[in-house]
């Protein structure tokens, strides 16, 4: 292994994923890699802090005692065709326990929530869905916005294989695809300044 520091790490230098991860256990910074660039995340606003806790008790209540669970900011593992990933979406769900190594989820969630910041480049999000899509994410939940003007676009995957999109309406409960009865209301959060 090479000997990196992530406090002295340039994200411009490359490195394998293997020395990424050794390097990863050591650290409670987070951060992603792709590409064999190791990718800085943004602190979170309060607004998307507050968010992804909404969504995520909703869901943690929903699953409590059902064999899926719910994790906030756990690291994804993903195959792609271009190499391996690390994704730490906002909120996890998982049902294949098999998946869980005790530190990083191996494989495709059930569910995915990314929150996007303004520092989010729209060909690094695209990367990322297309990445969630071609390792079967279920259902997949994109926000984006600031003060009180957000968007949540839902991708879930059909039994064909493709993605139905659906841009959901956020002055109501939205329902999730996947958890028939499971509904997170966010208007009070997002109408706040």
């Amino acid at each position: 292994m090479q000997d990196f520091k992530f406090n002295t790490f340039s994200c411009n230098d490359y490195i394998s994923f293997n020395d990424f991860m050794a390097m990863n256990k050591e650290d409670t910074v987070r951060r992603e890699f792709c590409d064999g660039h190791v990718v800085r995340l943004a602190s979170a606003s309060a607004k998307h802090q507050d968010l992804v806790g909404e969504i995520s008790a909703a869901l943690r209540n929903f699953l409590r005692g059902k064999t899926c669970r719910e994790y906030p900011g756990r690291d994804v593992h993903l195959k792609t065709s271009h190499g391996d990933v690390l994704y730490v979406p906002d909120v996890v769900v998982l049902c294949d326990k098999s998946k869980d190594n005790g530190q990083t989820i191996e494989g495709a969630p059930d569910f995915v929530l990314e929150i996007w910041s303004p520092s989010n480049l729209p060909k690094d999000r695209k990367r990322k869905r297309e990445d969630y899509m071609h390792a079967g994410v279920r259902e997949i939940w994109e926000m984006s916005g600031k003060d009180t003007e957000w968007s949540l676009i839902i991708h879930t995957l059909r039994d064909s294989g493709d993605y139905l999109i659906d841009i959901a309406q956020l002055d109501a409960p939205v329902s999730f695809r996947i958890f028939e009865g499971c509904s997170v209301d966010l208007w009070n959060i997002i109408k706040e300044n």
